[in-house]
């Protein structure tokens, strides 16, 4: 595998709470990391996916960055239990219920040195 910096926008953002415009900072934040990244993990559990992560990646898909969408919810929504729009523009989508994470972490490995 290559060398891989993982960057968590949660963590990044607490920098910017106390500024007066913070929560700009932070969108501006996030689309810079999507900018300099080489490609964005997401993980998309839930009803739906987060807003804010469906917004990254609409932008990374738009800049040709690789997207792996991670999928371990067992609830199913519209295609391939998301959102069609998002299941379809991730390079590749992992859906993995299973509950085993040593397996989770390998497929998402090989779907990182597959998409670089």
């Amino acid at each position: 595998m290559k060398d891989v910096k993982v960057i968590l926008p949660q963590e990044r953002a607490a920098k910017f709470l106390s500024l007066e415009n913070g929560m700009k900072l932070i969108s501006e934040d996030c689309l810079k990391m999507v900018d300099e990244a080489d490609i964005v993990v997401a993980v998309l559990d839930g009803p739906d996916a987060d807003s804010g992560t469906s917004v990254e990646l609409g932008y990374a898909y738009a800049i040709k960055t690789p997207i792996i969408g991670v999928r371990t919810d067992f609830r199913i929504s519209e295609d391939k239990g998301l959102n069609l729009m998002l299941s379809n523009i991730c390079s590749t989508l992992i859906i993995d219920t299973s509950s085993d994470m040593a397996g989770l972490v390998d497929s998402v490995i090989k779907a990182i040195d597959e998409n670089l």
